[in-house]
C-alpha cells in the first residue's frame, strides 16, 4: 500500500510541475488594452514612469556603424512592459493575429508593421530595443507592429526561438494624469504639451483645462500659443478644418481668461490636420507651447 502511494505521489508531481511552471511572474497582470493569448504566462513584467522612451516605427538597420530603428518616436508617460511565454505547439503567426485582432477592434491607428527579415535582426530587437534576452529568435519568424489606441502607444513583438519556443512582448505607453508639473516638464523637454482635454462637452473641457490654468498662474510671466488640431475629414476643405480647430483653441483660451490669465499672454491658432504624421491623432485636440 505504501509503495502504491509513493508511485501515485511521483506521478502527481509530474502532473503538477507544468502547471507551476506556467504561473505568471509575481505581481504581473495583463494590461487592460490587450488580453493574453490563451494559456500563455508572463515571464517578465515591469511598469514605471518614463521621461523619454523610444518606440520603433521602422526596421532595425545599420546607420554609420550603429544598429537602431530606421525611425522612432520619443514618448513619455507610464510604460508597461510584458513578455509572455506561449504554450508549446502554437505558432508565432497565430499569436500575432490574436493581438492584432484586438487592436483592430479598438479602431487603433497602425503606425508601422513588419514581419520576417523585413524587421531586421531579431538580436537587435531583443537586446537593444526591449532588453529581453528571450526575444532573440529566428529572424524569419518575427513580427512587429506599433500602433496608437486613443492616447496610448502600443508596440508588439512576436518571435520563435531556435528551441521552438514562442514569446510575445508588449510595450504600452500611456500619458500620466496631467498636472501643472507635467505640462512644465513637457514644455522644458520637447517644447510643447498636448492638453488632456475632452472637447465633447463644456464640463469635460473645463475639467481638462485646470492643470494648464494652474501652470499659468504659477508661471505668471509665460506667454503661450494654443494650437488646435483635427484629423482630416473626407469631403471637408482644408480651410474649414483649420477654422474648426481654431475654434477649439479659442474655447480653451476663453476658459483661461475666465480663470484670470491675462489676454496678452495667450495666442491661438488652428492648424487643421497640418502636423507631422507621427503626431497625427484620430480625435481633435489642442496643444500648448511657449513663445
Amino acid at each position: 500500500m505504501l509503495k502504491r502511494l509513493l508511485v501515485i505521489g511521483v506521478l502527481l508531481s509530474f502532473c503538477v510541475q507544468p502547471v507551476l511552471a506556467a504561473r505568471d511572474k509575481t505581481g504581473a497582470i495583463d494590461h487592460p488594452l490587450l488580453q493574453r493569448y490563451g494559456l500563455s504566462w508572463i515571464v517578465h513584467y515591469q511598469t514605471d514612469s518614463v521621461p523619454d522612451h523610444a518606440m520603433a516605427l521602422g526596421p532595425m538597420k545599420k546607420v554609420e556603424g550603429v544598429i537602431a530603428p530606421e525611425l522612432s518616436i520619443r514618448l513619455q508617460g507610464r510604460l508597461t512592459s510584458i513578455t509572455y511565454r506561449i504554450p508549446d505547439g502554437h505558432g508565432a503567426a497565430d499569436v500575432f493575429d490574436h493581438f492584432l485582432a484586438q487592436l483592430e477592434q479598438q479602431n487603433s491607428e497602425m503606425l508601422f508593421k513588419c514581419s520576417s527579415r523585413q524587421c531586421g535582426s531579431s538580436n537587435q530587437w531583443a537586446n537593444n530595443m526591449f532588453n529581453v534576452a528571450e526575444l532573440y529568435g529566428i529572424d524569419r519568424s518575427q513580427s512587429y507592429l506599433a500602433a496608437r489606441v486613443g492616447d496610448a502607444h502600443v508596440a508588439l513583438y512576436i518571435v520563435k526561438r531556435g528551441n521552438r519556443r514562442v514569446y510575445a512582448h508588449i510595450d504600452i505607453v500611456q500619458p500620466e494624469q496631467q498636472s501643472a508639473d507635467s505640462i512644465a516638464n513637457d514644455l522644458h523637454q520637447q517644447g510643447f504639451s498636448w492638453l488632456a482635454v475632452d472637447l465633447s462637452s463644456p464640463a469635460k473641457l473645463a475639467e481638462g483645462v485646470k492643470p494648464l490654468i494652474e501652470y499659468l498662474l504659477q508661471n505668471n510671466k509665460d506667454r503661450i500659443v494654443l494650437a488646435g488640431y483635427m484629423a482630416a475629414v473626407q469631403g471637408q476643405s482644408l480651410m474649414d478644418m483649420i477654422l474648426a480647430s481654431q475654434a477649439n483653441a479659442d474655447r480653451v483660451a476663453q476658459l483661461l481668461l475666465e480663470a484670470g490669465v491675462e489676454q496678452d499672454r495667450i495666442e491661438t491658432a488652428g492648424v487643421g490636420p497640418l502636423i507631422p504624421s507621427m503626431e497625427q491623432r484620430s480625435s481633435p485636440g489642442v496643444w500648448v507651447q511657449q513663445y
